[in-house]
C-alpha cells in the first residue's frame, strides 16, 4: 500500500513537471513568432512608410 502512494506521488510530479515544460515551450515558441524575422527588421537607412509624393 505505502509502494502505490509513492508512486502515485512520483507520477503527479512527473505530470506537474512534463506539463511546465510543456508550457515553457509553447510561449517561448509563440514569443518565437511574434518577433519579427531578422532579414525584416528595420535598418537605419529604411525611410519610414508615408503618404506617397
Amino acid at each position: 500500500m505505502p509502494q502505490s502512494n509513492t508512486s502515485t506521488g512520483r507520477r503527479a510530479a512527473l505530470g506537474l513537471l512534463l506539463a511546465l515544460l510543456l508550457l515553457g515551450l509553447l510561449s517561448a515558441w509563440d514569443r518565437r513568432l511574434d518577433a519579427p524575422p531578422l532579414e525584416e527588421a528595420p535598418t537605419g537607412d529604411v525611410t519610414p512608410a508615408g503618404p506617397a509624393r
